[in-house]
């Protein structure tokens, strides 16, 4: 992914230290969920560092994404944690000196010829249950949980939330419907301040306990392409609208939900794909350039009264319910229930640690 730094924790004792990459919020739901059931207690999630900081060595070492420098740091026991190994066409090279690779199942990983074992894990996703029933008449939330990378620019964090979010409000007028947006706290103002004309939007910064029940609470949830985020609604059988794809990784998802036939209606998707599909060829620096195409596309044609038009349709029909099938909840939701089947992370650690020992 290129030089993007990380975030890390440690247990109070040191022992036990946790990295995990500065990109979005889904590696450090994993950690803190890996970290509850294995008994752990960790503290507040360090500042993300440059990759090349060194930080003290420990017994044990976690790690969520980390490619570069920090992943290489020594310890008695290494584990890497990976929500990504079913799209990697070839594993980063740091993994070679790691003892265990735990694969987030969120779809079969194909097979990697590495010497490191590499087992499959349900994803961190194991506090939700499946509930059918949901009121028509709460909110709809829109989460963009995912839009705060290294990679990331105004456009990605706040001008084109913002042209979304006028669609979104446009339509909840005509319709009569709450919607709630949730963002990361740094980019809260940046967007509010563009969005302010638009009334029928509210804004949070939930904690991901909070935004859990909102998610309980909601009747359509409207969230970027990504995995944890997607996957909350899909165990929860929640009517679920995809916005388009900010990152490379979730482009890439995109084009998995649609081979498991649980994409949906995603605006704007063919065409960002004739800006990007030629760089979908080695999962290395694509992130950057995918950013970087987005923006190039975004100042020529993100405020062009065709995406207007298009993300005004979309936002109608999916405030409607006219385009969100029960049969497609359904088959979304058994798509997450099969992940869920995978032998959970922390008995599989907990295994391989009496065996190591």
């Amino acid at each position: 992914m290129g030089n993007i730094g990380f975030f890390w924790n440690e247990t109070p004792c040191r022992r036990i230290r946790l990295l995990a990459v500065a990109f979005g919020l889904g590696p450090r739901v994993a950690a803190n969920d890996l970290a509850e059931s294995m008994g752990w207690e960790l503290g507040a999630w360090r500042e993300p560092l440059s990759p090349d900081v060194k930080i003290p060595e420990a017994e044990v070492l976690l790690n969520f994404g980390v490619t570069e420098e920090a992943a290489k740091q020594p310890a008695r026991l290494k584990i890497w944690v990976d929500p990504l190994v079913w799209l990697r066409s070839q594993l980063p090279e740091a993994i070679l000196d790691y003892n265990l690779v735990l694969a987030e199942r969120f779809f079969p990983a194909p097979r990697h010829p590495v010497q490191v074992p590499i087992v499959e894990v349900r994803p961190a996703l194991t506090k939700l249950h499946w509930r059918r029933s949901h009121s028509g008449g709460g909110p709809v939330i829109v989460s963009f949980g995912g839009i705060g990378t290294p990679h990331s620019t105004s456009i990605h964090t706040a001008e084109f939330p913002a042209v979304l979010l006028r669609s979104l409000a446009k339509a909840s007028a005509r319709h009569n419907r709450r919607v709630v947006c949730c963002l990361p706290e740094q980019y809260l103002g940046s967007v509010t301040e563009r969005a302010a004309a638009f009334p029928g939007l509210s804004f949070l910064n939930p904690n991901r306990a909070r935004f859990l029940e909102l998610l309980t609470e909601a009747s359509l949830y409207v969230v970027q392409p990504g995995l944890y985020g997607p996957f909350e609604g899909f165990i929860l059988g929640l009517p679920m609208a995809l916005l388009p794809p900010f990152s490379y990784t979730q482009f890439a998802q995109t084009e998995r939900y649609r081979l498991e036939e649980v994409l949906g209606s995603v605006p704007l998707l063919d065409e960002l794909a004739g800006v990007v599909g030629h760089q979908r060829l080695v999962f290395g620096d694509e992130q950057r350039t995918f950013f970087r195409l987005l923006e190039a596309w975004y100042r020529d044609r993100g405020k062009s009264p065709e995406v207007a038009a298009e993300l005004d349709d979309w936002a109608d029909d999916i405030l409607a319910f006219k385009s969100l099938p029960e049969a497609l909840t359904d088959r979304r939701c058994a798509l997450a229930l099969d992940a869920l089947r995978a032998p959970c992370a922390a008995s599989v650690l907990k295994t391989f640690w009496s065996g190591f020992r």
